[in-house]
């Protein structure tokens, strides 16, 4: 432990060394500093999902072996199971993943919401009515709102196979949540599109992936090809949009697009345009932080070795992340501090509001016996 916090220090250090383009000017206002650290003893790739205050359980996946860990602050591992892949319960893609009253969950592409016991054996099933097909994804199977719960909306009679243009201006536009009220199967949606985004100009930016947050009645929503988040409202039942917080980021590089009717020429197009994008959002206390990278400039990109993986993966590691800070009311605090590189941030805060995040051990080069998690604590100078 100490090794790891004295190696801290120095990222830290070097970080301090460089010049920031922070939004407030003179001395910087906020700090990113290692809280503590967790060494939890598995071998393999573990992302970390979701922290529930009341048992105190981090829940992580091997995104490759569908196994799941609920382990603690010590690093114990309490709970582990493996979701099986075959077999009349076999889980086809869990589209995102969570806690759900007290219970790990996901969101399947085929079986709806399935929540598990913590041995691992399917303790419920909520299937989602009606023929569907998923294109986007959360970090989370869904969300309670009332007696209802909420989760990303499916295509239906909007995905034409024949008509790809058609599929994404429906994407592009429409209801981002759908509900479903277990006891009746009864749906709807809400949540709708956020106007005036880059997604209105008839080009074709990829699936939005969108970034999706609730801290009481308010979420927070982020989409792919825009470094913003648009802010929503919780009232009755219904999700509503409120206004849109632009981050004006300089230096960074814009999303590329192509016409939606030719979206079949966007990998060549797109080929050398690494974009700047927001990665993460989280709400802690009064405080709203929000992870973003600036992408990296074409001509760089083109120097790079595409051949080589090692070296490609080495230098798409190596692009830097930023912090933002903003308080309750959406008004930028700072902006561009600088991360510590060789992690992987998470969509987690810990019980203390604690940024969650895990070695990596890839970028790094290693392959370690034990996954090192960090808690990375934002606090004003």
């Amino acid at each position: 432990m100490t090794r790891i916090l004295l190696c801290f220090f120095v990222i830290l250090l070097n970080l301090s060394c460089t010049k920031k383009e922070g939004f407030s000017e003179g001395k910087p206002i906020y700090a990113v500093q290692l809280a503590d650290s967790i060494k939890v003893n598995y071998l393999g790739n573990l992302v970390v999902f979701d922290f529930e205050a009341e048992t105190g359980l981090y829940l992580g996946r091997n995104n490759a072996t569908e196994e799941i860990l609920l382990f603690d602050d010590t690093g114990e591992i309490k709970h582990q199971f493996t979701m099986h892949t075959d077999g009349p319960n076999a889980i086809t893609w869990a589209m995102g993943i969570g806690f759900l009253d007290g219970h790990v969950s996901i969101l399947d592409r085929k079986m709806g919401i399935v929540t598990f016991t913590h041995k691992g054996s399917i303790k419920n099933v909520t299937s989602i009515p009606n023929e569907y097909f998923y294109l986007n994804s959360l970090d989370f199977a869904a969300q309670k709102l009332g007696n209802e719960l909420a989760y990303i909306k499916p295509m239906r009679e909007e995905f034409d196979l024949s008509d790809w243009s058609k599929t994404f201006k429906s994407i592009y536009s429409g209801p981002i949540l759908e509900l479903l009220e277990p006891g009746t199967s009864r749906i709807r949606t809400t949540m709708p599109f956020p106007p005036n985004t880059i997604y209105e100009d008839g080009n074709y930016y990829h699936w939005t992936f969108p970034i999706i947050r609730k801290n009481e009645n308010e979420w927070l929503v982020s989409l792919l090809a825009e470094r913003k988040y648009h802010v929503y409202s919780q009232k009755e039942g219904e999700i509503q949009f409120d206004r849109t917080v632009d981050l004006a980021i300089e230096d960074a590089i814009d999303i590329r697009g192509v016409p939606l009717s030719r979206n079949s020429e966007m990998q060549e197009a797109s080929k050398f345009n690494i974009f700047g994008k927001i990665e993460q959002i989280y709400h802690k206390g009064d405080k709203i932080l929000v992870i973003y990278t600036k992408g990296i400039p074409e001509e760089r990109v083109k120097q790079q070795n595409r051949e080589d993986p090692i070296k490609w993966m080495q230098f798409i590691y190596s692009i830097p992340r930023y912090l933002a800070v903003l308080d309750q009311n959406h008004l930028l605090l700072e902006k561009d501090i600088l991360l510590p590189g060789h992690m992987i941030f998470t969509s987690v805060l810990s019980g203390k509001g604690e940024i969650i995040a895990v070695k990596n051990q890839e970028s790094l080069g290693l392959e370690e016996d034990d996954v090192t998690v960090y808690k990375l604590n934002v606090e004003s100078k």
